[in-house]
């Protein structure tokens, strides 16, 4: 099945008639290539910035029904679907809108912008629906651009059946040269989007400056539910992008869920730990230290002792006051691990993440300790015990997930809890600081998905991988920034300096908060 990507010239409010005959132009000339879909950006009519003139403004949507039924009518003519990224009026509120139209000319699905960013609440209201439509290409969801950011939207698309998710964005960027302007959503957001859900992700975007300030990244895409980027556009240039898709559905080898795990996703905001969190006075010097990675490789539970103390005493030395371990091999005895490591520290504030396995009587447990040289802080007993090689675990709590130290909350994860967006995201409302997750299973895709983790929920994230499959490790800020990394395969130690109070910090631009513009209620999809 062939797409067109249509990614517009960034036209400001006073242009919307340029816009309004270019964006039909553009769609009778992606027709013509027996198209089966056409992707208009977000905000293709009028234009996005609408308080550039709000006089011309007001005279665009005077003709927002006309533009609708131009569309409408090419849909029916070259029998295409076309989704398009409007501003719309309904029942007396202002929407950033995404329509589908059917090859009938008729309106499918009409969704509003739910993740509004930065001045969209200057005149656009919430989105409060996750649509999907049955269409002759499967299921189909729309969002827009940001909705992309927010891991619970594209999820609840996902659960509902979607096959393929429709994005108009309109994504911004910065920089000197716009040949290379670029996009986190691009880079690496969307890319997850796609791997979580077992989704293709079809993308359209402008090019250009608007209203001599807001910068489009370009990068119209299409993704496959592996995560490549199938198609790209170029950063700077109007243009059309095609790309084929395959019609029959893939089949999703995700992680198995636990949605009772999730409930804190539909908890009421003020009621949450990160709530209170974001709402203490904090001194900046008391949230800042050293965290460090390490990984090595180790035949046995007294190899893995001796280069376990080797990298503490040189990492103490170095001033790091949180290391996170590999995971030691099954069979070795943690609880003998951890009383030999705290043998090896020096400093009674170094506190230290290790994981391995557990027994208690008959249960099993795959369990992360975190402690210091005198003190056991808590343990995180793995969730999702279902996967191939993980039979006779017994699954461990949610609510132990989080855990308290002097140096600031720890939220932990496992293997392929990491892709799993709802688990981070619960973490982080549990009030992480740092999310740690200590991974067996090498994937070449790994860094977008803590890269992802990092800067969806503007937390820090710390993985350690599995060297002996080639891994590395890494360390990730909450902008999404990689802040440290080892090479692959090596035994090797990486350290960054955090600012846990960076953490607390959920704002991204301004009127787009991480954790504030959530819509719990909206979300009971992810608990059923």
């Amino acid at each position: 099945m062939r797409i067109a990507c249509i990614q517009t010239a960034a036209n400001d409010i006073t242009q919307y008639k340029e816009n309004w005959d270019n964006i039909l132009q553009m769609i009778d000339e992606a027709a013509s290539n027996e198209v089966s879909l056409i992707v208009l950006p977000e905000c293709a009519y009028p234009a996005y910035f609408l308080g550039l003139d709000l006089e011309k403004t007001r005279e665009a949507m005077a003709h927002i029904d006309r533009v609708k039924e131009d569309i409408a009518a090419r849909a029916k003519r070259h029998k295409v679907y076309i989704a398009a990224g409007l501003a719309v009026e309904e029942e007396g509120r202002m929407l950033n809108g995404g329509l589908l139209f059917s090859p009938d000319g008729e309106l499918v699905c009409s969704i509003g912008k739910c993740n509004l960013w930065h001045f969209d609440h200057k005149w656009f209201e919430c989105g409060t629906s996750f649509d999907v439509v049955h269409t002759r290409m499967g299921k189909v969801g729309l969002i827009i651009c940001a909705d992309g950011r927010a891991p619970e939207i594209t999820r609840i698309l996902a659960l509902k059946g979607a096959r393929i998710i429709i994005d108009m964005a309109n994504l911004t960027a910065s920089g000197r040269n716009p040949a290379k302007l670029s996009n986190p959503q691009f880079d690496y957001m969307l890319r997850v989007r796609a791997i979580e859900n077992g989704v293709w992700l079809i993308m359209a975007d402008k090019a250009g400056i608007e209203a001599d300030t807001v910068v489009y990244a370009g990068r119209s895409c299409v993704i496959n539910p592996e995560g490549e980027v199938v198609a790209a556009a170029s950063a700077d240039k109007p243009e059309i992008l095609y790309a084929d898709i395959d019609e029959k559905p893939s089949e999703k080898n995700l992680p198995k869920r636990r949605p009772e795990a999730y409930r804190i996703l539909t908890e009421p905001t003020e009621t949450l730990p990160v709530y209170k969190d974001m709402s203490q006075p904090v001194a900046v010097w008391d949230t800042e230290f050293q965290v460090s990675v390490v990984q090595f490789g180790h035949v046995d539970e007294d190899e893995y002792a001796v280069k376990a103390a080797r990298f503490i005493r040189i990492l103490e030395n170095q001033d790091s006051r949180l290391i996170l371990l590999p995971q030691l091999k099954e069979g070795a005895d943690i609880e003998n691990c951890v009383a030999n490591i705290k043998q090896a520290l020096s400093h009674p504030s170094t506190i230290v993440a290790l994981t391995g396995y557990l027994r208690e009587g008959e249960n099993k447990y795959k369990t992360t300790v975190i402690f210091s040289k005198d003190r056991n802080y808590g343990r995180y007993d793995k969730i999702h015990v279902e996967e191939p090689g993980e039979e006779g675990l017994v699954p461990g709590s949610a609510e132990n997930a989080v855990i308290k130290t002097p140096l600031g909350k720890l939220g932990v994860m496992h293997d392929q809890e990491g892709l799993i967006p709802e688990v981070a995201r619960s973490l982080m409302l549990g009030g992480a600081d740092i999310i740690l997750w200590s991974d067996s299973r090498y994937d070449e895709r790994n860094d977008m998905i803590v890269q992802t983790r990092a800067a969806e929920n503007k937390v820090y994230v710390a993985r350690s991988g599995n060297m002996e499959q080639g891994d590395h490790s890494v360390i990730a800020s909450p902008m999404g920034n990689i802040a440290a990394s080892t090479f692959k395969g090596t035994d090797q130690a990486t350290s960054s300096l955090i600012v846990t109070a960076l953490s607390k910090s959920k704002t991204i631009v301004p009127g787009t908060n991480v954790v504030l513009d959530r819509k719990p209620k909206l979300y009971k999809e992810l608990v059923k």
